[in-house]
């Protein structure tokens, strides 16, 4: 019995870490105005404004961002050929409405997760038809040197086309 718990014993500790780790991971460690990683909260200004600076994103990588904790709505952003920040909401214009009507990343490529259609990142925060994601009112975002600010009110309104997208 003892030479088991002198096993078991460090076996349970070297789990319990491992899980840990894998929860910390997982579970997002902000909320709304607090900064994470390449998915996560939208940092947030004082007057309830969303900023996406620059130096939080990486040129051919997908950052999603939720708008807030209490909140269904995703915005998309990537840097462009010259670095500036592009963004766009989290869901597409032609399959809005679906559970799945929200993209991921493949490879180079955006993919709606509801029909499978893929485009290259460089659709992000540009015109488009079709399963192109929904712009942002420009007159909604202002733009700088280091990144973008976002009216937070204007992105509210558009809560209702994430009613139906599945949590992911």
């Amino acid at each position: 019995m003892k030479s088991l718990k002198k096993f078991l014993l460090p076996g349970v500790a070297v789990l319990l870490a491992i899980v840990a780790a894998v929860v910390l991971a997982v579970v997002p460690k902000g909320e709304a105005g607090q900064a994470q990683s390449a998915s996560g909260y939208a940092l947030r200004d004082a007057d309830g404004n969303i900023v996406v600076n620059a130096s939080a994103l990486a040129a051919g990588q997908l950052s999603v961002l939720k708008y807030g904790k209490d909140s269904r709505i995703e915005l998309i952003a990537t840097l462009d050929d010259s670095g500036a920040v592009q963004a766009a909401l989290g869901t597409c214009q032609s399959c809005n409405g679906s559970p799945g009507a929200y993209y991921t990343q493949e490879g180079d490529l955006l993919q709606c997760n509801n029909c499978g259609l893929t485009f290259p990142l460089s659709v992000i925060g540009t015109s488009g038809s079709g399963c192109h994601p929904i712009l942002i009112d420009e007159a909604a975002i202002q733009r700088s040197a280091d990144g973008i600010v976002i009216d937070g009110a204007a992105i509210a309104l558009y809560e209702p086309l994430f009613a139906t997208v599945r949590e992911h």
